[in-house]
């Protein structure tokens, strides 16, 4: 089986970076669907310096925020999106605040929870702002963040908000911007699709015929079952949509890989034909990618996170803040095909958003128990 690494590193060349995809709960609500229907580092104690933030915002408001960041003049980014998202945002943020050098550590999702859960406990933190998916992680360390004040996400949140009360059910809701003490705010919805080689497949394979017949026996690629939570909710979602497709995928002797980037590789390199999952900003990457999704698409909720531990307080909190601007959220669209949180043009139609839930659930677990099952795990 193919192997992955943790984590890779994005250097400020702009090196292009690799793919993934995960998932959360709950319809996309009315505001957002209107809003979106018209388009297809130094060492930190866990004690939190997040003070320094709120005391410059306090005392010199925003503007002494930016100051301090460009002062700082460095930030450090682990990021759970894989792609070359990371590097564009980079650059557009860096061009916008040419004072600050970012630095993005790219893992795969359970990797970066890991890694954050042990700089914490050893109370030598080197990051400064996370961007991942595990919203219920997020919930169960209230302690590791700092609430996100900067003026464009809490214009967003306003427009938003609509009166709606702080989420504590773990649910996605478009009426609400900064939940959890507004310590976590949600960035994209990304949409997960699936990958052909178009050097062997002319034209565009519908979704169902990968694994409805024996055109694909022995050519079919997924990524494994422990690969993530939110690539498990995926999978349970698409077995209720089409019934028995896992067990025609072991029928069909799929083959499994450790991650949705390791499937992108195998099928641009002609081991297999056809694989999922994959996110549009990877296989932009491979002129021998063919990219489609599934409808209703499988998406997944993309959360941007301030440690309050973070060796740059005041630059974490710039880059937050940056993220809920529309140079920012093109950016997502464009390189991930997602739906916005605010509105800029493009991305997918809000109607044909299937929103998951990437919470590891008592529910999530029997069906995937299900699902091994039927893949002969």
């Amino acid at each position: 089986m193919p192997s992955h690494p943790g984590k890779r590193r994005l250097p400020t060349s702009n090196r292009k970076l690799a793919a993934r995809s995960l998932l959360a709960l709950g319809a996309v609500g009315p505001l957002l669907l209107a809003a979106c229907s018209s388009s297809p580092a130094s060492t930190a104690s866990t004690a939190g310096t997040s003070s320094a933030t709120a005391a410059s915002t306090a005392s010199g408001g925003w503007n002494a925020t930016v100051q301090g960041a460009n002062k700082e003049g460095s930030l450090v980014i682990f990021s759970g999106i894989e792609g070359t998202a990371n590097a564009a945002l980079q650059a557009a943020f860096e061009k916008a605040y040419p004072q600050i050098h970012v630095t993005i550590t790219v893992y795969t999702p359970s990797n970066l929870t890991e890694e954050v859960d042990a700089s914490q406990a050893s109370h030598k933190n080197l990051v400064d702002y996370l961007i991942q998916d595990d919203l219920a992680w997020h919930q169960e360390h209230l302690s590791y963040f700092a609430p996100i004040v900067g003026p464009d996400a809490v214009a967003a949140n306003k427009k938003l908000l609509n009166g709606a009360t702080p989420i504590t059910d773990l649910s996605v809701k478009s009426t609400q911007l900064l939940y959890e003490g507004n310590t976590l705010s949600l960035l994209e919805y990304a949409g997960l699709g699936y990958v052909w080689n178009k050097n062997i497949i002319h034209g565009t394979p519908s979704f169902q015929s990968l694994f409805a017949g024996s055109t694909y026996q022995n050519k079919v690629g997924i990524a494994t079952t422990t690969y993530s939570v939110g690539v498990n909710s995926e999978y349970v979602a698409l077995e209720k949509q089409y019934p028995g497709m896992f067990k025609r995928l072991h029928q069909l002797n799929v083959t499994l890989y450790t991650t949705g980037l390791a499937v992108n590789q195998a099928v641009a390199a002609g081991a297999i034909d056809v694989g999922f999952p994959s996110v549009l900003s990877v296989a932009n990457q491979s002129p021998d990618l063919g990219f489609a999704y599934s409808y209703p698409v499988p998406s997944l909720p993309q959360a941007g996170e301030v440690l309050a531990s973070a060796p740059h307080p005041d630059a974490a909190q710039v880059f937050a803040n940056w993220m809920l601007t529309p140079t920012a959220q093109e950016i997502l669209v464009k390189q991930n095909g997602s739906l916005p949180v605010i509105p800029v043009p493009g991305g997918l139609p809000a109607n044909n958003i299937l929103i998951l839930n990437a919470a590891n659930t008592p529910q999530l677990q029997a069906a995937m128990s299900q699902i091994n099952t039927d893949l002969g795990r």
